[in-house]
């Protein structure tokens, strides 16, 4: 996870890093498994517009609750960006 801001609205790069990195005989990932559902929780200053999911573009549910947004991935293939704007 890595959050950052770009032109005022909040990012969080979320990046898949599963795979059998315990394993001294593998030397190459061919295969990321998915993960999820991932629920992503984040505290904000007030209630956001909207969320998406990028690059998709994909407008996201959300909850706003005591100043937190929380987010429900069903899954997460490799790397998207939540923006909360």
């Amino acid at each position: 996870v890595a959050v950052s801001r770009v032109n005022d609205k909040l990012t969080v790069h979320l990046v898949n890093t599963s795979g059998p990195h315990a394993n001294p005989e593998v030397y190459v990932y061919d295969d990321i498994p998915a993960v999820g559902p991932l629920e992503v929780t984040v505290r904000v200053d007030e209630e956001p517009r909207f969320v998406t999911l990028q690059p998709s573009g994909r407008k996201v549910a959300y909850i706003y609750e005591d100043g937190a947004v929380k987010v429900i991935l069903p899954r997460l293939e490799i790397y998207d960006i939540l923006v909360i704007d």
